[in-house]
């Protein structure tokens, strides 16, 4: 019976007893499936295979822990590798910051990671809608994106209004193009109505206070590898459509002064490639890619760069250490103990009432 209680109180402890190592095996990375920020790419190397009638599941838990959303089950291949995709039905950057694989039946964590308060909150800012404190509420990259894409619309408009023979109306939406980037509502065409078909933020506010907000997440977790990497890539980005569109403001003014078609036509064109820019990016060294370099990446990738600044780095978890590659049996260890010492016990009792009643 001793011996019961020794393993009963003994195999949760040896479980516990082990320091958290900082050895990573493995990252999560968020990016966008069907939805926005709903899918995560999980990576992971030396994972022990679980016993029959066990399992590694990914979870992941809002910044208080309190709400959880399992995502599925993991598949490991050969040496204990996992490269997997997961997807979800909400937004995974603004509903969690903690990330767990837990081993069971029953659920005992075994890998764990979290984003820092102070760092996952310069993120939202970046991505998620109602985040940050812009007067719209739609997150500094998604307002950038959709300015943007007005502009560009307009942009293109104005070049279909020229190209029917209407100055006029191409130096409309040429204004329309100026206002959309600076949040402005200037009568450049001297109509007489200073018109802004955007939101009346502007391209360059929002991608200005995307830039500025990474840098924040930045300098709050210096620590951070994701963090800190990604953010300078997200400002690099940033960076270039400030400049493209600065560059697709002073054309599409320009539009302004013509008095032929053929002079507003090479001007609008100008602006709207410099649009296309700012929002696809583009690839000046011609290599094949566009990467996060001055004069090549764009709205799209600075978005990836933000998502990417919300990487976990998953670690062995605080909870317990777990076995080497290839070793199934601790895992279960405490299971087989408590099972042991149930067994003692009630070998135990039946002993001793037999002592009493012979």
């Amino acid at each position: 019976m001793i011996l019961g209680l020794l393993l009963l109180v003994l195999a949760p402890a040896a479980v516990q007893a082990d320091d958290h190592p900082e050895n990573i095996v493995g990252t999560a990375v968020i990016s966008d499936g069907s939805g926005t920020n709903d899918s995560v790419n999980l990576s992971m190397s030396g994972i022990p295979q679980p016993p029959d009638g066990t399992r590694y599941s990914l979870i992941l838990l809002s910044d208080d822990g309190l709400t959880s959303e399992t995502l599925g089950e993991l598949v490991g291949g050969e040496e204990g590798l996992v490269s997997q995709t997961f997807t979800s039905s909400s937004d995974l950057i603004a509903n969690a910051s903690n990330l767990w694989v837990v081993f069971g039946p029953p659920d005992l964590r075994s890998y764990e990671a979290s984003i820092a308060a102070s760092g996952i909150a310069h993120i939202r800012h970046v991505l998620i809608a109602g985040a940050g404190d812009d007067p719209l509420k739609k997150g500094y990259l998604n307002g950038a994106a959709d300015q943007a894409a007005v502009a560009l619309l307009h942009a293109n408009l104005a070049l279909s209004e020229a190209n029917k023979g209407n100055l006029a109306g191409a130096k409309l939406h040429a204004e329309h193009v100026v206002n959309i980037i600076d949040g402005t509502t200037e009568d450049l065409n001297g109509d007489g109505q200073g018109q802004n078909p955007g939101d009346g933020i502007g391209l360059v506010t929002y991608a200005a206070a995307a830039g500025k907000h990474a840098g924040f997440a930045a300098a709050s977790v210096p620590d951070s590898m994701p963090i800190t990497e990604n953010a300078v890539q997200v400002q690099t980005a940033t960076a270039n459509v400030l400049a493209w569109a600065a560059d697709a403001k002073t054309n599409a003014g320009l539009v302004q002064r013509q008095t032929t078609l053929s002079l507003a036509t090479l001007f609008i064109e100008k602006a709207a490639a410099s649009l296309g820019s700012a929002i696809n990016g583009r690839d000046a060294n011609r290599n094949g890619s566009v990467e996060a370099l001055t004069g090549e990446a764009g709205l799209t990738q600075a978005r990836w760069y933000a998502q990417w600044m919300a990487t976990y780095e998953l670690s062995p978890a605080r909870l317990g250490k777990l076995p080497n590659v290839g070793d199934s049996t601790v895992p279960v260890l405490p299971f087989v103990a408590t099972i042991a010492g149930a067994s003692l016990l009630m070998l135990g009792f039946g002993l001793r009432r037999r002592w009493t009643t012979s």
